[in-house]
């Protein structure tokens, strides 16, 4: 589940009453951060680097195509000093957006960003420029910046490349990869100035991999910032990896070439007493990416802060026919959703067949929801401690931590349930109001085998999801 999407939907109904603003008219943003298009109720500008790319978003409901035509239109940054700086154009995104590259010479600060349209002022903003705000923009790559394969992994010693933008002005030292939570050597760092606006970081692996798999988690940190959290696959001899829903070397081929294959997906979710319990099977043809979101193994214990919520493909649905769930107390009704949270035990997910997927059933027993925190408590270097009874949790369960304040954009820290206990670092945690989900859910999901009508083999995964909702104060020298 998305826990992003999650905590903004809890702090939306708990703030409902409050009046939000205007949606702003106009929206300069991190390519890498497509969330904040719909962020409207933000009232900070988004932060950008010099040199970076950008995109820049302008709302009017009277037209319908704002900006049909590139070379019509200019974007102008103009600078507290009261110069002002042409942006390049690099290509219209659609009727409303453009991307531009910014100047390299903007100064810090906050300035007004302007889009003109036949040297026509169209519409006006704000942008706070940064020092340095790095942003992935294609998957990782070999050290040839081609895209890397599920069949062609990478192996210990190996070079990897990040392609993004903002780098910025910042030092080798400012610069900090990790492959789930192992820190990876820079090898070097190409800063774009002119051109494009991409920049390049280049990582070597341990000669000695501890971790294997197809979508090992990769972040960086660039000026104190964390990226997006990136899959790499990882072999110890190269060749193919080993991919958590057990495809083997053909159908990875397969995905690798860009054609798709057949995947399942059957998940129960659960958002607590006062929230909505919802189940779900869909079948469907899926490409690398898709498979990739389906398959993303958690990434390893501690915290992050949240990462973009990208924008999904639409996958190619196959017609498996209806579905029905049947729990400990009888069948749930036929609108997929039901108040309150599931009661533990044992659920079983039928479909009746269809065109594309003949009929099957799964079945998967559901624990209790989550608990809240019996401790919480700062301790003396200000770090946050969470503590929880982890002998009501089962071995190779997560217990997950997000928060949202409504200013920033918050943070997701992951630890085992057994342990008991996590630790929020200082610098991930907010002063104030939090709004915070607890969820339970497999380091892992079920899978289970599948036939197409056809005859050919494909997977499914079976997971659930549960959460409970609670806020916390965290008040500056005090406790929570």
């Amino acid at each position: 589940m998305t826990h992003f999407t999650l905590v903004v939907q809890l702090l939306l109904a708990a703030l409902g009453a409050q009046d939000w603003p205007e949606p702003r008219r106009l929206l300069a943003y991190h390519p890498a951060d497509e969330w904040v298009a719909g962020n409207f109720f933000a009232d900070e500008p988004s932060e950008l680097a010099a040199s970076s790319l950008a995109i820049v978003q302008v709302w009017n409901d009277r037209l319908h195509c704002l900006l049909p035509d590139k070379a019509r239109v200019r974007v102008q940054v103009r600078v507290q000093a009261g110069r002002t700086l042409e942006a390049e154009v690099v290509s219209i995104l659609h009727c409303s957006a453009v991307q531009v590259r910014l100047p390299a010479k903007l100064p810090s600060g906050t300035h007004e960003i302007t889009v003109l349209y036949d040297n026509a002022k169209l519409e006006s903003g704000e942008v706070r420029i940064v020092r340095s705000y790095f942003g992935v923009l294609k998957p990782v790559g070999d050290a040839a910046g081609t895209r890397m394969k599920l069949t062609g992994a990478a192996s210990g010693g190996s070079v990897i490349s990040l392609f993004g933008t903002g780098l910025g002005d910042v030092s080798r030292e400012e610069i900090r990869g990790e492959l789930d939570g192992t820190p990876l050597a820079l090898l070097d760092m190409e800063r774009e100035d002119s051109g494009a606006g991409l920049d390049v970081l280049r990582f070597r692996l341990p000669a000695q991999l501890t971790v294997e798999g197809c979508y090992v988690p990769m972040a960086v940190r660039v000026a104190g910032k964390w990226s997006d959290i990136l899959p790499v696959a990882v072999s110890p001899s190269g060749g193919a990896c080993r991919h958590p829903l057990g495809l083997p070397p053909q159908q990875m081929e397969i995905l690798d070439s860009g054609r798709s294959i057949g995947l399942a997906s059957v998940q129960l979710t659960s958002t607590g007493q006062r929230g909505w319990s919802r189940y779900s099977a869909a079948m469907t043809l899926a490409g690398l990416d898709l498979v990739a979101e389906a398959a993303f193994e958690r990434h390893a214990e501690g915290c992050r802060t949240l990462p973009p919520n990208r924008p999904r493909a639409y996958p190619v649905m196959l017609d498996g026919g209806t579905v029905s769930v049947r729990g400990p107390g009888g069948v749930l009704p036929p609108e997929d959703s039901v108040q309150g949270a599931l009661p533990p035990g044992a659920y079983v997910v039928q479909t009746t067949g269809g065109l594309d997927v003949p009929p099957f059933s799964v079945q998967v027993r559901i624990p209790e929801p989550p608990r809240p925190a019996q401790r919480v408590r700062r301790l003396a270097n200000d770090d946050l401690s969470i503590e929880w009874d982890g002998a009501k949790y089962e071995e190779g369960e997560v217990f997950t931590v997000s928060a949202f304040d409504g200013r920033e954009p918050g943070f997701i820290c992951k630890a085992p349930a057994r342990a008991g206990i996590m630790t929020i670092p200082a610098r991930a945690e907010r002063i104030g109001r939090v709004a915070v989900a607890v969820e339970r859910s497999k380091q892992h999901p079920q899978l289970f085998p599948l036939l197409m009508s056809n005859g050919a083999r494909f997977q499914g995964i079976m997971d659930y999801s549960l959460s409970e909702d609670f806020s916390i104060f965290v008040q500056p020298g005090g406790q929570p």
